[in-house]
């Protein structure tokens, strides 16, 4: 989902190093990023923020080329960078949204990652579904991964404190209010627990109604409502949620461009 600031442009021309896979140049940022940091003693109130930015590479670099380390590293960096920061910094809310994005970015489950994990279990039909399927590596993922749920739970605290701590007439509550939608369907999906479904519907609800009804990131919003409904529909089999489901994509049609590449994206 989309943040106001201003995006970093130096992590976004790593991140393209990475898609591109223009693997010389890789390391580069990140020696430079750790030489800065050595260089800036711990008390400089420049570290904090060079701390900050060797995460986020860190973290793209995990994106990219998916060493489990990377993900690690850049969440303990975050939370060490979060230590730093006071209750009034101005960036709190920032750091606080990379930390919670690097738990989802750890613990976000689909089913490529979850047969990885499961390699080496032996796939055979049962009521959780078809070998490979969604429902199938959620439902044996999280029997033996249910650590994973805590990195969930952590990501939901980090996106909730984000909400709080961010005054309602800020562009950006709207923002935090999508990505706590986003988090809590992330949490439902690995434990189909109706309390994440129900808190799920209720951010994403708000994030729709914070948001001007041409506004350009509305799509967003509303079709995170759409997939809540739909998964109510799912759990209950009530008509009426099914209905609901669609009128939030419906609505989400006019404000997606034609050239948007979500625009004919099927709803997660």
């Amino acid at each position: 989902m989309y943040r106001t600031w201003q995006p970093d442009w130096s992590i976004l021309r790593f991140a393209t190093m990475i898609v591109t896979g223009d693997i010389p140049d890789l390391k580069q940022p990140i020696v430079k990023s750790e030489e800065s940091l050595r260089s800036t003693p711990e008390h400089h109130p420049d570290w904090t923020r060079r701390l900050d930015y060797h995460g986020q590479l860190t973290q793209e670099r995990y994106r990219g080329l998916g060493d489990p380390s990377d993900i690690d590293a850049a969440i303990e960096i975050y939370r060490k960078v979060l230590d730093r920061s006071h209750n009034d910094d101005p960036n709190r809310s920032s750091y606080l949204h990379r930390l919670g994005a690097g738990h989802r970015d750890k613990y976000k489950l689909t089913p490529s990652k979850s047969l990885k994990v499961l390699s080496g279990i032996r796939p055979k039909t049962t009521r959780s579904g078809v070998p490979g399927s969604e429902s199938w590596c959620r439902t044996i993922h999280r029997i033996q991964a249910p650590e994973e749920a805590h990195g969930l739970e952590a990501a939901n605290g980090n996106f909730e404190e984000v909400a709080i701590i961010t005054p309602h007439d800020d562009p950006d509550w709207t923002a935090s209010l999508y990505n706590l939608g986003s988090a809590y369907n992330d949490k439902y999906r690995f434990t189909s627990d109706p309390a994440d479904l129900d808190a799920c519907t209720q951010r994403s609800q708000q994030a729709v109604d914070s948001t001007p009804d041409r506004h350009p990131h509305r799509a967003g919003p509303l079709e995170n409502l759409g997939v809540a409904y739909r998964n109510r529909w799912l759990q209950a089999g009530d008509m009426s949620e099914l209905y609901m489901s669609l009128r939030q994509f419906e609505a989400a049609l006019p404000v997606t461009p034609d050239n948007h590449p979500d625009r004919r994206a099927a709803p997660p």
